[in-house]
């Protein structure tokens, strides 16, 4: 009889890229149990892939290799397995850029309305040329945090604290969960801010935070604030990074327990949908119906308001004269 080595595999971890636009129901949020109401649209006919992209680095498709180790991708996110039993290096780094496969995802998802753009430049005292690019998220274990037994990716929401506050971003106010409405200087409660809710019943969401502070080398000027550097192997189409570390052994948010045995934890980024004000239009003569501008969430499934629901691709914002964001609506043609 022929020899026969079967190797077992386990599951080293697993990242899901919820996305709110397409699991919340009008006003009704999706949580970690879908409500009795609504479960007739199964979170299994969610998939990511519809509009992100994700693909191992190539440090990491080495790192993988090496290991004898798997990346696949799923519906929900992706999924690394090793062989059971690998010994997988303490200062291992597994990273994954995250690309943006259908353009209306800027439409309906929080916190896209800013451009990101490459920046290149030269920095003599060291002769070299850096490339940075603003606005790329970037959300790992390391920073990430813990709420209602979720391990998050994205870091802590922050304090409301001083502005200035940038539209559609996201504060932790008293324990209440805010959104900039508009680019402001006052902080929250006002009319410029919707209220979400308390921070005790609500994921955290992707947020401006997630996007690192950049630190140029000394002398350096033009840099971006916020973003990262496009090191060899990242993209220049780079929407965000995900970046996973073992941690210490028997740390919540790493890959082993103490014994060092596989902790398999499934981590998550929770995309908020955008909301907007919904302008309504007369398809007749283009001016503006009688009926109050609401603010509202948008979703695939169901309808927030109770007039007509908005089209992803009327999403526009109104700008000052220096260029602020002074709204975010949709036009609706009745």
């Amino acid at each position: 009889m022929a020899e026969r080595i079967v190797k077992g595999y386990k599951r080293l971890f697993e990242v899901r890229l919820l996305h709110h636009y397409w699991l919340d129901i009008g006003n009704e949020p999706f949580g970690n149990v879908i409500p009795a109401a609504i479960s007739h649209i199964p979170l299994r006919d969610y998939d990511v892939r519809q509009f992100l992209a994700v693909e191992p680095t190539d440090a990491t498709k080495k790192l993988l290799s090496g290991l004898s180790g798997v990346f696949k991708t799923s519906g929900l996110g992706f999924v690394v397995a090793v062989p059971d039993g690998v010994l997988v290096p303490a200062d291992a780094v597994f990273e994954f850029a995250v690309k943006v496969v259908h353009s209306d995802f800027f439409n309906y998802t929080s916190l896209t309305m800013r451009k990101r753009q490459i920046y290149q430049i030269y920095h003599q005292p060291t002769d070299r040329l850096h490339r940075y690019k603003s606005g790329v998220y970037v959300f790992s274990n390391s920073t990430g945090v813990i709420k209602g037994g979720v391990i998050y990716l994205s870091g802590q929401v922050p304090n409301s604290g001083p502005g200035p506050y940038p539209a559609e971003g996201l504060f932790d106010s008293g324990g209440q969960l805010y959104q900039a409405n508009r680019d402001i200087t006052t902080g929250p409660p006002s009319a410029s801010w919707q209220l979400i809710n308390s921070q005790i019943t609500w994921p955290i969401y992707v947020h401006q935070h997630d996007v690192p502070s950049i630190t140029p080398p000394a002398g350096m000027t033009g840099a971006p604030e916020r973003g990262i550097e496009l090191t060899e192997g990242l993209p220049d189409d780079i929407f965000a990074l995900i970046r996973i570390v073992p941690l210490m052994p028997g740390e919540d948010k790493g890959l082993f327990t103490t014994a060092g045995a596989l902790l398999e934890p499934v981590f998550e980024i929770r995309f908020k949908n955008r909301s907007t004000h919904q302008d309504y239009l007369s398809k007749q003569t283009g001016d503006s119906e009688p009926i109050p501008s609401l603010l509202l969430p948008m979703t695939h499934f169901g309808n927030a308001g109770t007039g007509q629901k908005p089209t992803v691709g009327g999403v526009k914002a109104q700008l000052s004269a220096t260029d602020e964001i002074e709204r975010i609506f949709t036009e609706i043609f009745i």
